[in-house]
């Protein structure tokens, strides 16, 4: 059990359960009080949403493991569980058990809401974890992109599903047409925004991070085809970006006292900074290991001020 726990990357999946709920109870819904929408998804049907989610995400680490035996045996040989502590056949097994508690829970949601056919969005990600392993990773950029885009849906899809179940009859397109509030949608667009860049910067890094094995088994990473030069501007360009939102932030997050802006500028705007630093400076893979960990304090250091947010708000 315990190698099966380190296999599902449980601090990385409890991730996911927070991040949702701090964007649902400490963002969506002060939100929606404070403009009197009242929400319709249950304690119960979002608790499930949020399985959906872990389920997903969970199968997704299970099966990237198990096409990356042989490149993790040179990038990281201490961390291969998969046919050295763990069954190959049972891995594929556990694979499957994850994905069909993510079809029948998220179907679930989605029949509770209206919106039946939305489990296919759930099914399509299972699909797209599948293929990005198997595939999609070894290629020039996508790979990144793609899981990038993956996480940056998870605060996207706790809106979505409220929105539709509050508003069944209306087409996904008409909701940014007759907007209940721009307040909303900006703060939804900010906290989407920030899950996919620093995201993508991450797995970027990880790319630099994993140079060895990748160039070992012939993959397209950024790294290996532009070099590590090329990789360092990109990641400090992207990061550059994500700085540069944060510090527009001000004139939205200030409210009517000092801390949210204290909070940005010490937690967020000063990490930031030091991680393109670290960046810049990285030579060897311990560097870039660092880094990429830096990278996720500030994602979880964003997901925090959701509470700043909904203590202001």
């Amino acid at each position: 059990m315990k190698n099966v726990s380190k296999l599902i990357r449980w601090p990385n999946i409890l991730m996911i359960a927070f991040t949702m709920y701090a964007m649902r109870y400490a963002v969506l819904l002060p939100i929606f009080d404070n403009i009197n929408i009242r929400p319709v998804v249950t304690h119960i049907d979002f608790f499930i949403l949020v399985l959906t989610m872990m389920a997903i995400t969970a199968g997704g680490y299970v099966i990237n493991d198990y096409f990356d035996t042989r490149a993790d045996m040179i990038n990281r040989p201490a961390r291969v569980l998969v046919g050295k502590h763990i069954n190959r056949r049972k891995v594929i097994m556990l694979h499957w058990m994850l994905n069909i508690i993510a079809v029948v829970a998220g179907g679930y949601v989605t029949y509770s809401i209206g919106k039946p056919y939305l489990v296919l969005l759930f099914i399509a990600e299972i699909t797209v974890l599948w293929f990005y392993s198997s595939y999609f990773k070894q290629k020039l950029f996508l790979g990144n992109l793609l899981v990038a885009i993956l996480t940056g849906s998870v605060p996207f899809l706790v809106w979505m599903v409220d929105m539709w179940a509050i508003y069944p009859e209306k087409s996904f397109i008409s909701w940014f047409v007759t907007k209940p509030s721009h307040y909303l949608y900006y703060w939804i667009f900010v906290y989407t925004f920030f899950a996919f860049a620093l995201t993508l910067i991450r797995e970027i890094i990880k790319d630099a991070e994993d140079i060895k094995g990748d160039t070992e088994f012939g993959r397209k990473t950024i790294p290996i085809v532009f070099g590590i030069k090329k990789t360092k501007i990109l990641v400090v360009t992207l990061t550059s970006l994500v700085l540069i939102m944060i510090a527009l932030l001000f004139n939205k997050a200030t409210f009517e006292g000092y801390f949210s802006p204290i909070y940005l500028l010490i937690l967020l705007i000063l990490p930031i900074i030091y991680l393109i630093n670290s960046v810049l400076k990285a030579k060897q893979r311990a560097d870039f290991s660092r880094s990429s960990l830096l990278s996720k304090v500030i994602m979880l250091f964003g997901v925090l001020y959701s509470f700043v947010f909904y203590y202001y708000m």
